[in-house]
């Protein structure tokens, strides 16, 4: 009788081991997403006020890309192609915090899906190639990676 004490003595111990490192697991996962969903909205928030910083120059009809990157300035540009230089180059901070969002596991794919269309199309436009060639040499190396796999037609 003293060994069946014992044998569910130690089952009981075992089970409750065992509800701890479960829970412990638990926590473990919920830091993780809270992690993933605060660096998801420090991007998304940078993001936002990176366009904010951008719409002023589109305000002003001042081309951002090229105060920004020196290489980009181009005096002769209209009214027109400055704006559209503006709003792709707000366009790719967005496409950054999308990406980083999905990779996190934030974004379903059908979401993903669409917005990866959307700026496959917008690197298939020549009038903003420009912009595209900037900012591939500073967006995440996965990004680019997957960037790489389109084909892009020839531009002059």
């Amino acid at each position: 009788m003293h060994m069946k004490e014992i044998s569910l003595n130690i089952w009981i111990q075992l089970v409750g081991m065992l509800t701890i490192v479960a829970s412990l697991v638990f926590v473990g996962l919920e830091m993780r997403q809270s992690r993933s969903i605060a660096l998801v909205n420090q991007i998304q928030e940078r993001s936002y006020n990176v366009a904010a910083h951008i719409n002023a120059y589109v305000e002003s009809g001042q081309d951002w890309l090229g105060v920004q990157y020196p290489e980009a300035r181009d005096t002769n540009l209209t009214q027109h192609q400055i704006m559209m230089r503006n709003t792709e180059a707000a366009g790719w901070f967005f496409f950054e915090a999308d990406y980083f969002q999905y990779e996190q596991g934030l974004m379903t794919d059908e979401q993903w899906q669409a917005k990866l269309n959307t700026m496959v199309g917008n690197l298939l436009r020549c009038d903003t190639r420009d912009v595209y060639n900037i900012r591939i040499t500073r967006i995440p190396a996965g990004m680019i990676e997957l960037l790489s796999e389109y084909e892009l037609p020839q531009c002059n």
